[in-house]
């Protein structure tokens, strides 16, 4: 989960079958999950999107 992490010492996270993930960071106050409605599987695409948008609104 490092990618959701951004390195930051106070996150965590986990992730699970088809793609789903949760995580949160004590530092930004913020906590994310995703869950899709179907198993498409490791390395979704809108996964990393919604992830990448969420680092954007942190500037992390």
């Amino acid at each position: 989960m490092e990618r959701c992490q951004g390195g930051v010492d106070k996150g965590f996270g986990g992730d699970g079958a088809g793609g789903q993930f949760a995580f949160g960071d004590d530092a930004f106050g913020v906590g994310f999950a995703y869950v899709a409605n179907r198993m498409i599987g490791h390395g979704d695409a809108r996964a990393n999107r919604l992830v990448t948008a969420v680092r954007e609104c942190l500037r992390v």
